[in-house]
Formats: structure tokens, sequence, C-alpha cells
């Protein structure tokens, strides 16, 4: 799938090099442009990885003197750092920590802060995102389905900042837990199966890989939300790789929503979704602007990656329909295991630390 890269560091650095400001190709340069406020997110980093935040007991507060105002807030200007709390250490390889920031005004935001970790590719695949959203909701095309996007900052070093989107992940979500959060209300499911389909387009075209139920969230608005998005285009999670899972991220407990839903009301597509075949020609009308978009084949031009073609999609998406999705359970039962267990999650990390990437 990739021309001229052999690794994945090596992609990641061409894209860094191509869409940074420097950059003359002007069908590129947005796609991982630095933040606008780059140099102070840079100057956070630095401060945060003054203290060895692997070895802390959490909750822990951290000394802020001498912490770099951030633009962490949204308002126009940056604000002083008031107060600094490492919250939670993942159980994923390199050990991300949640940390809590607030300002003077008493404002909290959280973040995870990455360290040993390039996130240049989660910064590439939100942008492309955010592209998604606009081929979708233009008058060319106007189509209901949007992408949920958030603040990711990459830094040197191999650190960088995701804004923590509010909501839970897949593995607390089954058929009638959706079914209770979505109630009756017809909007609230034409919202979610758009939201559905986005995401099954999204990680079927860019490659999006290590789909397990962590890395899926189901936010309070009734929207999916993909997260840790650092193996996509191409460069495949270890155990997908493996396993040779279908790319079209669409779990069996959503599948079975047709069996639990008594009301999937009249959407904005003018039908009731009772059939597997009126999502698959949701998915496919959504599919195709993306695939033929110049904006979005414009700014992979130089990444030397190739989306995957419909045809392919169509024949991914339909194979999920009486898909018994054995692969992704044993995917999703050893992330749990690694959730439960700090021993599972060592013996895990070391057998992946040694797994080629490509």
């Amino acid at each position: 799938m990739f021309g001229p890269f052999h690794s994945r560091q090596g992609l990641c650095a061409t894209l860094r090099n191509l869409f940074s400001h420097q950059s003359q190709c002007a069908c590129t340069g947005q796609l991982a442009r630095p933040d606008e406020h780059q140099e102070e997110w840079n100057a956070f980093s630095t401060f945060l990885q003054r203290t060895d935040l692997k070895k802390l007991s959490l909750p822990h507060e951290l000394d802020v003197t001498g912490c770099p105002d951030v633009h962490a807030w949204g308002a126009e200007k940056s604000a002083k750092v008031a107060c600094i709390t490492i919250k939670k250490r993942f159980n994923s390889r390199k050990l991300p920590h949640m940390i809590e920031m607030m300002n003077d005004d008493g404002d909290t935001q959280q973040y995870i802060f990455k360290q040993d970790d390039d996130i240049t590719m989660d910064v590439v695949v939100v942008n492309l995102f955010k592209a998604c959203n606009e081929v979708w909701s233009s008058d060319r095309v106007k189509l209901p389905i949007r992408l949920k996007t958030y603040k990711v900052v990459a830094c040197p070093d191999k650190t960088g900042f995701g804004e923590i989107v509010p909501g839970d992940t897949m593995l607390n979500f089954h058929a009638k837990d959706f079914d209770k959060a979505l109630g009756i209300d017809k909007h609230a499911w034409a919202r979610f199966t758009s939201s559905v389909a986005g995401v099954a387009v999204a990680t079927a075209c860019f490659d999006i890989s290590d789909r397990h139920h962590n890395n899926t969230l189901f936010t309070p608005d009734g929207e999916m939300c993909l997260i840790d998005l650092s193996a996509s285009l191409g460069h495949k999670a270890p155990l997908d790789k493996g396993m040779v899972i279908n790319p079209v991220y669409l779990p069996n407990r959503l599948l079975a929503l047709r069996e639990y839903s008594n009301i999937l009301a009249q959407t904005e597509w003018n039908r009731k979704m009772t059939e597997f075949e009126d999502f698959e020609e949701i998915a496919v009308r959504a599919y195709y602007p993306i695939y033929n978009s110049p904006a979005i084949k414009g700014m992979l031009a130089n990444s030397g990656f190739n989306m995957l073609k419909p045809h392919k999609f169509v024949a991914y998406l339909h194979a999920r329909k009486n898909d018994s999705q054995t692969k992704e359970k044993m995917r999703n039962d050893i992330v749990k295991a690694m959730d439960n267990s700090d021993g599972f999650n060592k013996f895990v990390a070391g057998i992946t630390s040694i797994m080629p990437i490509n």
C-alpha cells in the first residue's frame, strides 16, 4: 500500500516534513500543520517531562512553579495554569497519563499526555476527519454525516497531547445500552446512525486499525468517536495485521440493534433503519464523495497511501452483515485482560514490542 515508505517512523517523519509551515506544496500544507499555539504546547510538554510521571502514585498534584501559560481552554488568550493534577495512568504499552489543568478562573480541562509516542499520525487523521466533514456538508454532497473531532497536538521528543472527549468506551455499551441511551428520539437515532456510517467509512478509507472497544467512545450527544489513531494510513496495529481483521469498524453489538430496537424512527434518510442493506446504502453514499474528493486526494498526495477502492469497501462492509467477529472478540479480550492486569499488560507489551509494524 505504501510506495517509498518502509517504516511507520519514516512515514511520520516524511509527513512532518511535507506538512510543516515550510512546505511549498499547496495540496498538502494543511494536513499536519503545527497547532497555532505550538510553541506554548512544546514548552508545556517540556515542563511535564521534568517529572518522571510513571513513578508517581496517582492522583498527584504537581508543583506548577515555572509552568508556562498554555492555550488549553479554548479562550482567545493563553491562560495561567494554577493547578495540574495527574489523574490516571492508562494500561497501554506507553503508559500515557490523564492530566487535569485548572486556570486562575477555576476552569478545568483534561488532556491525555503521551511520552515516547509520536502522535503525528493522530494529528494527520484528525485533520482528515475535518476534511471529510467539509466534503459531506458541502453544497455538492449535502449528507448528514459527521465525524467527531478534537484537539490533538504533537510535540518534540515523541510527546503530545490529546483532548479528553466526554463519553464511555464501547466496553460498557451493548445493544440494549444504546437503545436505552437513544430512547425514542428520531433525531437522536438519525444522528447516531449517521455517526456509525461515518466511522465505518473513515476506518476503511484511512485504514484506521487498533479498533478495540477501548479506542471507540459513545459520547453524551449520541455519537461515536474514534480515539488513539496512531495505527492508520496503512500502518496496522500488530494484532490487526496478524489476525487480518476487516478494516470496516462495525462491531456486532451495533448490528444487534436490529434485534433490540422497536423504534428506529424515520431518519433524515427518509426510511426506517430496519434492514442492513439500508445502512449499506448510507455508508456507500458517504464513501464515494470522500474517495473522489480532490481536496482529500491532494492532502494524501505525497504520503504514499492509497485509499481503499470503493468496490472493496462495499465487499468489506457487506461481509459485516453476518460476521461473527471472532477475531475482534479475541482482540478485545486481550485488551480487557490488559486493563485488568498489570502483569498481563507487561507480557503483551513485551510481545507486541518485538512484532514488526510492517
